[in-house]
């Protein structure tokens, strides 16, 4: 009886982080969706700095143009490839963007969002067997982790004239982690037992941007995000604190093909601060994220255009394995929108396939469905 107690105490006490080895997508404190809307998601987020609806460049929010709201929904559907035959399938329900704006003047434009910074949720669930000789039995360990930090931001952008808009915003991290280890014995003579814990996550940043017209044909959109401190606490009491990841981006956009818009964008973030967050060692990378895309004029739909748009995405994810490999992602994405209600409102249609490399030939096929929907008033 001693000895399957103590048996039971080393499965519950390992580290949660060796056993999310059910994806490559979510270590350590989950996986970055992008804060990227439906549409940019289309282009693989090359339009993200011009994108009013994603809350990205605070810039970018008088392309609002009117007062009015927008809801994203994101389903992933993914499967976890390992040595041989071993396959993992999962599903995740994400709702990755709600954003709403007020007009305030010809010129000035308030918007807030909340969108997922990270994302925590995962499940893995294998087979041990426990005992020796006659006296052995089959345990089935399932590891589970549902929450995320979300990115609360307020922003306002200002016209300084035509070609020329600036933009600032004040983000409030918060969210939660909760992750339970739970031990099931086939034999019922065996005692099942289950661990349950808890994290809460806040911080603040600020963040400032531009968007720059010099041509008619071109414009450039950059924007950052820095300052503050992110805590990471139990129940009432702080555990861990350090800065919030710093964030920088530029994108290009041309506009000399008739109907076309053609992007590329870069982005960097500084996620090694958040190493100190854990009290568990995480290998945390600082990461590039690289996108391609266009968006043209499709077929008309009751008299409107419908925009058709296309994308590449190649990045590195912030958390590694345990054994500190780095796990790379390739995304191919491509969508439409369809204008709606004499164009007061429009919804947007995204499919992406990702692929994820990481390190002992472990891969990660994804397909995320993106479905956007805007009214303004």
């Amino acid at each position: 009886m001693r000895r399957h107690l103590g048996t039971l105490a080393a499965l519950l006490l390992a580290p949660a982080l060796l056993h999310s080895q059910g994806t490559l997508s979510t270590q350590g404190f989950g996986y970055p969706p992008g804060q990227l809307s439906a549409r940019a998601q289309g282009s693989g987020g090359a339009i993200a700095e011009i994108d009013p609806l994603s809350p990205v460049n605070p810039a970018a929010l008088a392309g609002w143009e009117r007062s009015g709201a927008y809801f994203q929904y994101s389903p992933e559907f993914r499967r976890v490839l390992g040595t041989g035959d071993e396959t993992e399938r999962s599903f995740v329900s994400r709702f990755p963007v709600i954003a709403t704006a007020l007009t305030v003047s010809e010129r000035a434009m308030l918007g807030v969002s909340v969108s997922t910074l990270l994302d925590n949720t995962w499940q893995t669930e294998s087979k041990l067997l426990v005992g020796e000789g006659s006296d052995t039995s089959t345990a089935s360990t399932l590891f589970r982790s549902s929450g995320a930090i979300n990115d609360i931001r307020v922003g306002g952008s200002y016209i300084v004239r035509n070609s020329f808009r600036v933009g600032l915003g004040f983000h409030v991290f918060a969210g939660e982690s909760r992750r339970r280890r739970e031990i099931l014995f086939s034999d019922s003579t065996r005692l099942s037992f289950a661990q349950d814990e808890a994290f809460g996550f806040s911080g603040k940043a600020v963040s400032a941007g531009i968007e720059w017209r010099p041509s008619t044909f071109l414009s450039i959109g950059a924007s950052g995000r820095t300052g503050g401190r992110i805590t990471a606490s139990r129940g009432d009491s702080a555990l861990r604190r350090t800065d919030a990841p710093t964030r920088g981006s530029v994108g290009l956009h041309y506009r000399g093909i008739a109907g076309t818009l053609l992007a590329a964008r870069a982005e960097w973030q500084g996620w090694s601060s958040l190493a100190d967050l854990s009290e568990r060692a995480i290998e945390t990378h600082d990461s590039w994220d690289m996108s391609l895309g266009a968006e043209t004029r499709g077929p008309r739909w009751f008299g409107y255009d419908i925009p058709v748009r296309v994308g590449a995405r190649f990045r590195t994810l912030p958390f590694g394995t345990p054994d500190g490999g780095k796990v790379r992602e390739t995304g191919l994405s491509a969508g439409f929108g369809l204008p709606l209600a004499r164009n007061r409102a429009s919804a947007d249609f995204t499919v992406e396939r990702d692929s994820r490399n990481g390190p002992q030939s472990f891969r990660e096929r994804a397909w995320t469905l993106s479905f956007g929907f805007l009214i303004r008033l």
